[in-house]
């Protein structure tokens, strides 16, 4: 072995204890978020292990075509997770269309909304337009 391929099988050793640590926080996470976080570091880490085997064996070419799709694939499990966990979803028309840009909520309640202020006008009675101080 070269000095290469030993660095390579410590790499892929630390990327396994790595990924240890993970389940360790899946399991006993305090809450969604943390246990979510440490599935996409584990999915990560998965990645990169795929990709140093690759360089270990010499067929890189191929191995990262492997680790392009598990990333892809564990990219779309994250979103649906996510949007599972935050009990957001996609709504729809009621005709089964998707919504135009800037209509998400049918009954116009929307909670993510930023809150509109009062606009201020010149002709508003009250204090600041200068009838205060007659």
């Amino acid at each position: 072995m070269t000095g290469g391929e030993v660095a390579l099988f410590i790499a892929a050793l630390f990327l396994i204890a790595a990924m240890l640590v993970m389940v360790q926080r899946i399991w006993k996470g305090p809450n969604a978020a943390d246990r979510l976080n440490a599935l996409f570091l584990i999915g990560t880490d998965t990645i990169l292990l795929v990709c140093v085997l690759g360089e270990l064996t010499e067929q890189l070419n191929q191995y990262v075509d492997i680790a392009i799709t598990y990333a892809l694939t564990g990219f779309i499990g994250l979103v649906i997770i996510g949007r599972y966990i935050t009990g957001r979803s996609i709504d729809l028309q009621e005709d089964g269309k998707e919504p135009e840009y800037g209509e998400t909520y049918l009954d116009g309640d929307d909670p993510y909304a930023e809150e509109k202020k009062p606009e201020t006008g010149s002709d508003d009675a009250g204090p600041g337009n200068g009838e205060d101080l007659k």
